[in-house]
């Protein structure tokens, strides 16, 4: 005898295949939505390409010979001791450093979701998701998904903030790291930090650290603040300089880590090609660095000119004026800070 549903079991049947339908219907529509947002991010991200190929067709493709920018010649970087993100160059780590909101596993890394994130153009008008921490969650993350928003104003702030109540394995770091999805569209006018410490004490009226620098055309870089610091709120005043339909702006994401290496003793080599003889080379230069650009001189910095490096080894320290026929030399750079380039300011050619 087949043995026959009754009507209580039928419509429970009923009701579990529809639960069913609705939640696949659901996982369909994230689906849908995550694509859609991904395809908004790429269409974005090729506009903003295209309006910089077009600048740089304007611009004309004359070179000034006298700087160096790292990222864009790495050819030039002939030797030292160094680890490099980005556009940025600096000393080596002793260590894997520490992402203080993310823990690596041997699955993979995993968010701590102690922290949260807003923007905001005035105090009375904050945006805030729990969808913008995906910012600080690592790539390798399987859970990551695309923070990108459209702005109406080209100014606004955008805010870290630690849950002192769940702090797991604390917030001390000395370096943040940046990547943008439309790198050079925006520049960093203002950052301030507080600290643990404020936060404990209540007083907050000031930050503990203030750097009014610009950054100009942030990229992937890395920021070193020279100092660990116990971090409870850091606040990035954020200026766009690209308009499409408003204002852009996404970060594939911001890691803040603790670090340690041996600024004392890492450096870099830099080949300097000219189209001329070199009669002579200058004291005054400046060091471009991932928050300012420092005029300096070579005696000051400590950086050295040589002209031939072979085999790792740097020879004849430069002696003006220069009486062989030369078209370079060498400029070994310590790396005091991360920086992104170089420009030397009396170079006499002949």
């Amino acid at each position: 005898m087949i043995p026959k549903n009754n009507s209580l079991e039928l419509m429970d049947k009923f009701s579990s295949a529809v639960n069913k339908i609705e939640e696949f219907n659901k996982s369909l529509n994230d689906i849908k939505k995550e694509i859609e947002s991904k395809i908004s991010v790429i269409n974005t991200c090729t506009l903003y390409s295209s309006s910089l190929a077009e600048n740089l067709k304007l611009g004309g493709t004359e070179q000034d010979t006298n700087t160096i920018i790292f990222g864009l010649t790495p050819n030039k970087i002939v030797g030292g001791n160094y680890d490099s993100y980005g556009q940025t160059y600096h000393s080596k780590y002793i260590k894997m450093p520490t992402n203080i909101f993310n823990f690596i596993t041997e699955t993979g890394p995993l968010y701590k979701d102690n922290a949260f994130i807003e923007f905001y153009s005035d105090e009375n008008n904050k945006d805030y998701k729990y969808e913008y921490c995906n910012i600080l969650k690592h790539d390798a993350d399987k859970t990551k998904k695309d923070v990108f928003k459209i702005f109406e104003t080209n100014t606004f702030t955008f805010a870290v903030e630690v849950n002192i109540g769940n702090i797991i394995g604390g917030t001390k770091f000395d370096t943040i790291e940046f990547c943008p999805y439309l790198p050079g569209s925006f520049n960093i006018n203002a950052i301030r930090i507080y600290t643990t410490s404020q936060y404990i004490s209540q007083d907050m009226l000031l930050p503990e650290k203030e750097y009014n620098n610009t950054i100009n055309r942030v990229g992937c870089i890395r920021l070193s603040l020279g100092e660990k610091i116990d971090l409870y709120r850091i606040e990035f005043d954020i200026e766009i300089n690209y308009k499409d339909n408003g204002y852009p702006f996404g970060l594939r994401h911001l890691y803040f880590l603790d670090t340690d290496s041996d600024v004392e003793s890492d450096f870099v080599i830099v080949e300097i090609n000219t189209n001329k003889y070199i009669d002579s080379i200058g004291q005054n230069c400046k060091i471009i660095s991932s928050k300012e650009v420092i005029e300096t001189s070579i005696d000051k910095y400590g950086i050295e000119y040589y002209l031939f490096y072979d085999n790792g080894i740097l020879k004849t320290p430069v002696s003006n004026p220069i009486a062989r026929n030369i078209t370079k030399f060498y400029a070994k750079i310590p790396l005091r800070e991360p920086i992104i380039g170089i420009k030397f300011e009396d170079i006499v050619l002949r």
